[in-house]
């Protein structure tokens, strides 16, 4: 992850301090990021079939938050991102403050709705009952030619204030932007950071 996000972490520049947290399943890793890191371990947060450990990993996403925070600013990729909207989407529904300002979602992984239902987690995902929107700032980056999760990061973007919620969309797949699309991103990010 810090080698796929160094280009965004220089362009954001400043006294920005990045934490990453990774999941703790061992897993093959994808195919494209074996190209990027050929000799790495790679982990999962959940098993990217079943969703077996969702619930697990949530808890542990929770721990992590309560014992390193506070964060001002959350940047997640894949299925972290995933796991990550899983948590903030729980904590709006239950009316709990959520734990960052603002929450930058790149490729996000899809299945949003089997997710929480594998995690046991009620996000009001009937009819009768919608889903609460994410009433913070958020970016939502996505690859435009993304086969790996085609459409986790517009399923999590209709599920955010529309007021607060900006799309970037550039021509990659399931990566993060690069040259004038990595620009994009920047701006945006730096719109939805400012106080």
């Amino acid at each position: 992850m810090k080698q796929q996000m160094a280009g965004l972490r220089y362009e954001l520049d400043g006294d920005h301090e990045y934490d990453f947290v990774e999941g703790v399943l061992d897993g093959p890793m994808a195919d494209d990021v074996a190209s990027l890191a050929k000799d790495q371990s790679f982990y999962y947060y959940w098993h990217p079939d079943t969703f077996e450990h969702m619930a697990q990993s949530l808890k542990q996403l929770d721990t992590y938050l309560q014992t390193d925070g506070p964060f001002d600013v959350l940047v997640a990729f894949s299925a972290g991102a995933l796991l990550v909207a899983l948590h903030l989407l729980n904590k709006s529904k239950r009316g709990e403050p959520l734990p960052f300002r603002c929450a930058i979602f790149i490729c996000t992984a899809g299945r949003l709705v089997e997710a929480a239902k594998a995690a046991g987690l009620d996000l009001g995902q009937d009819k009768e009952q919608p889903m609460r929107l994410l009433e913070l700032p958020t970016v939502h980056i996505r690859g435009a030619s993304d086969r790996a999760e085609p459409t986790g990061s517009q399923e999590l973007a209709q599920l955010c204030d529309p007021m607060s919620s900006q799309t970037v969309v550039h021509p990659g797949a399931h990566e993060f932007p690069k040259a004038e699309h990595l620009t994009q991103a920047v701006h945006a990010i730096r719109k939805a950071v400012a106080p």
